[in-house]
């Protein structure tokens, strides 16, 4: 019995499913079992692809797609190497989850609502802690910015920074797993601000001052004015919205997962190291 065969029994997929698949399935077991841990350099391609009977450019396909979702990285000269895990591994199983169920800007919205409203009110209680200045200036840079892409991601950063505020490693988990719909709700070719009392800079402000209340009622006034953005746009799902301000914003130049890519590059920049790791 062939390798092959003996991993599609072992991890539960059927006859049915192409090698690729199988392949993926395989090296993501290993790499979530610790079998392979970080640091560990893959087989090359070619000893994959006679191992699971499949092209080399179905095995480069994926080692990429592994590597978007943050399993790997991949250096052009000395192969795979298994990365140390964090957010984009939640997120990207998440993603597909909510792909599949077709969550629309109408869901992302109210889930943003539960979850940072309180992160912001909680973010008040010790003032910001460190994070407080940093804060304050991804908070300008979100609220006069004009370049669209670059305001999509400083207001990811922003909202992530939030919960390293707090302290409190489940709730960044949690903001951490839905980071790609955080970063999709803003990809809007149109953006002003109402005038709600909205604003980062006077989030910043409410939570600098330690007010709590406060706080969680200039988050919920800035979600709420989110909503006057998309009109008809929000009962649809938002990967398929977020697609089509995209192709506006960049002319084409850009897709959602290279978005994605170079936000979660720029957050691992941005968060300390123990707050990439969940």
């Amino acid at each position: 019995m062939s390798d092959s065969t003996v991993n599609l029994h072992r991890w539960g997929v059927t006859p049915s499913e192409d090698a690729g698949t199988i392949l993926k399935r395989d090296l993501e077991a290993r790499i979530n079992s610790g079998d392979w841990p970080p640091g560990f350099k893959l087989p090359g391609e070619r000893a994959l692809a006679a191992q699971f009977n499949v092209s080399r450019a179905a095995v480069r396909e994926v080692l990429q797609t592994l590597a978007v979702q943050g399993y790997l990285q991949i250096s052009p000269a000395r192969g795979a190497f298994v990365r140390r895990p964090d957010g984009r591994v939640l997120s990207g199983a998440l993603s597909q989850l909510l792909r599949n169920h077709g969550a629309t800007v109408r869901d992302v919205v109210e889930a943003r609502d539960l979850l940072e409203t309180e992160i912001t009110g909680r973010a008040a209680g010790n003032c910001g802690g460190d994070v407080i200045e940093h804060l304050a200036d991804l908070a300008e840079l979100v609220d006069s910015g004009s370049d669209r892409l670059e305001q999509a991601i400083t207001d990811l950063k922003f909202h992530s920074l939030l919960c390293v505020g707090v302290g409190n490693p489940v709730l960044t988990a949690m903001h951490r797993s839905i980071a790609p719909y955080v970063l999709f709700m803003t990809l809007r070719r149109d953006r002003t601000h109402e005038p709600t009392g909205a604003m980062h800079s006077q989030i910043v402000e409410a939570i600098r001052a330690g007010n709590a209340e406060k706080s969680r009622t200039l988050s919920r006034a800035h979600l709420d004015a989110t909503k006057l953005y998309f009109g008809d746009d929000f009962d649809r799902p938002v990967e398929e919205v977020a697609a089509e301000n995209l192709r506006r914003i960049s002319g084409g130049f850009w897709t959602l997962e290279d978005v994605v890519q170079q936000a979660f590059t720029e957050l691992d920049a941005v968060l300390p190291t123990t707050d990439k790791d969940v």
